[in-house]
This record gives structure tokens, C-alpha cells and sequence, in this order.
């Protein structure tokens, strides 16, 4: 009898046969291809950058170390939606990759630019940066220092925290303010009180005309009971505070009262508050003087749905100096 020849179907079964590759079929994989690629172009990270990543923030927005930093927004920076479709770019991934952490700085972290020596000698100004819309800024103003806020485009409102450097727990109070002023508004004269009556800041010149610090600051939630179930995940003033109050060992339980600069909130007669169009045009500004080392937290408010920022969120300018 003949011998029998192998069974061409067998093999194209063996072939055919569904399941994953083990431990001895990746080892072949590897050493048939080329080598694994290396993951390039992003920098190491300290310990500070780990949780700002983890939080949604890229790494190295710090500029240049040394010197004035300022950061031009790109073309398209008043829209959030094309703020947050730069963010996923090939470019913008490498361009933020290659900027480097500032000495002492954690990387991802913005720098508090006004950090003094122990002997709080400060002869060179502080910063200038442009914000873009929807995005935020955290730094800190030492007693004296000046920090000037410019509306470039009109109309956009400016959510700012304001705290005691070195105690945070004592952090700003709009009751204490409008009780100790006896008005809604601020504006020139405006003294900013803790919540233990002490002044963090007083306005000293206001090209607007007057503030609002009763409004508070936008939030998912709240959006979506004033605006609709449509407006759950579109970016808010609370959720910027809270990724940038991180540098600053803050969470969601020191976020309280807040000043909207340059935004329009009328009293109504029966005690209510009305969001309305703004008095600001572009280039107004205020300034406030710091009357201890303030830590102040900015959120370049985002609101698409009513007109505080003239639907259509626009980038703003900090600038601070020494006294």
C-alpha cells in the first residue's frame, strides 16, 4: 500500500486557527521587525507636571526661563472649539514637547512668576502673558506689586480668586467686600477683603467702570440648569480653576467667592441678578495693587451661552511689576 500524503487541509486549518499571540509568537514578531520605536519628544516629567498632566494639562507652558514671558495666542484663539482642536495636534504636541520647565519650576506647572527671595527684594518686572479664551493662569503677587488686567477684544469676562500667599484659608469674601464698601460694584477705591476682613488687593485705576462679584464663576452643572442638557460638557470657569489650583495644593473646597472683571451683572428690583451685555470695549483695563503677597488664580471665562463675553470668548493680557 502507497503511503498516504499529507493532508493539504491540515495545514490551512493550522493556518486558519482564531487565537492570541503567546509570549513565544510576540518574541518572533520582534525579532523578524524592526526594533520598537522609542517614544520621542516628550520631556521628562517631575512630579509637579505628573498631576497636571493627569488633569488635562500639557506640560512646559512656562516660556522662556528668565526675563518677560509672554505668550502670543495662535490665530483662531477666541474660538474654544479651535482651542481645544490645537491642543490634539501633531505641531502643538511637539511644539509644547520642546519647551523645557523653568529652573526650580515643576515641569507643566505655570510658574508664580512674583516668588521672591526670603528678603522679598523685587526690581524687575513680573511677567506679561496673554491668556487665551477658555484657558487660565496662576501666579503671585507679592505686598506691593501691581497686576494690570487688559480686555484686548471687549467684552470678556475674567473669573479671579484671590488668596493670602501664605495662608490660602484665608482667601477673598465678596459679602465682606460689598459690606465694608456698601456697594454691589468694584471699581477705583475698591478695597478685595478676606475672609477675616483683612485687604488682599485694592483697585487702584479702572478704564471699565465696574465689576461684578456676585455673578460667581460658571460651572458644568450650572449650565446645564440655566442652559440645557446640551451644554454638559462644554468647558466652564470651575473646571479651569480647578486644573491650575492644583499647583497651588488647592482643591474644589477653596473655590469660593469670585470677582468677573469686566462683566455686566445688574441688580434687578427685586434682588435678582440679570447676565447682560458688557460696559467693556477693547483695550479697557483695572489694575489692582497688592496690599500683602496675594495668590491670584484667572479663569479666562469660556461662557458660550449668555452674553458675558459677547458669545464669543476672546484672550486677555496680565501684566504685573514691582511697587
Amino acid at each position: 500500500m502507497a503511503p498516504q500524503r499529507p493532508q493539504p487541509a491540515a495545514r490551512r486549518a493550522v493556518r486558519a486557527r482564531p487565537g492570541r499571540a503567546g509570549p513565544a509568537r510576540d518574541s518572533q514578531l520582534v525579532r523578524a521587525g524592526a526594533a520598537p520605536r522609542r517614544r520621542t519628544g516628550h520631556p521628562r516629567l517631575r512630579a509637579g507636571a505628573h498631576h497636571r498632566r493627569r488633569l488635562g494639562e500639557s506640560a512646559g507652558r512656562t516660556g522662556p526661563a528668565g526675563g518677560v514671558r509672554h505668550r502670543t495666542p495662535p490665530a483662531g484663539s477666541g474660538s474654544p472649539v479651535a482651542a481645544g482642536r490645537r491642543a490634539g495636534g501633531r505641531r502643538g504636541r511637539r511644539a509644547r514637547a520642546r519647551r523645557r520647565p523653568e529652573p526650580g519650576v515643576p515641569g507643566g506647572v505655570r510658574p508664580r512668576p512674583c516668588r521672591c527671595r526670603e528678603e522679598r527684594v523685587v526690581t524687575a518686572d513680573l511677567f506679561d502673558v496673554t491668556v487665551a479664551a477658555g484657558d487660565g493662569w496662576l501666579g503671585e503677587i507679592p505686598a506691593g506689586g501691581r497686576l494690570r488686567i487688559v480686555d484686548l477684544h471687549g467684552n470678556q469676562a475674567v473669573d479671579t480668586l484671590l488668596y493670602d500667599a501664605r495662608d490660602t484659608a484665608n482667601r477673598y469674601s465678596a459679602v465682606d467686600t460689598i459690606r465694608a464698601q456698601g456697594a454691589a460694584y468694584l471699581t477705583s477705591g475698591s478695597v478685595l477683603r478676606s475672609v477675616r476682613l483683612d485687604p488682599l488687593a485694592t483697585i487702584v485705576d479702572d478704564t471699565c467702570g465696574r465689576h461684578d462679584t456676585l455673578g460667581g464663576a460658571c460651572a458644568k452643572e450650572s449650565n446645564v440648569v440655566r442652559y440645557g442638557e446640551h451644554t454638559r460638557h462644554q468647558h466652564a470657569c470651575r473646571a479651569t480653576f480647578l486644573r491650575y489650583a492644583v499647583a497651588a495644593g488647592l482643591d474644589k473646597r477653596d473655590l469660593t467667592h469670585n470677582i468677573n472683571f469686566f462683566m455686566n451683572v445688574p441688580l434687578t428690583e427685586s434682588g435678582g441678578l440679570t447676565f447682560e451685555d458688557g460696559v467693556s470695549a477693547p483695550g479697557k483695563h483695572v489694575e489692582l495693587r497688592a496690599e500683602r503677597d496675594i495668590l491670584v488664580l484667572v479663569s479666562n471665562c469660556p461662557q458660550l451661552n449668555n452674553p458675558c463675553n459677547g458669545y464669543d470668548p476672546t484672550p486677555v493680557r496680565l501684566l504685573g511689576w514691582s511697587s
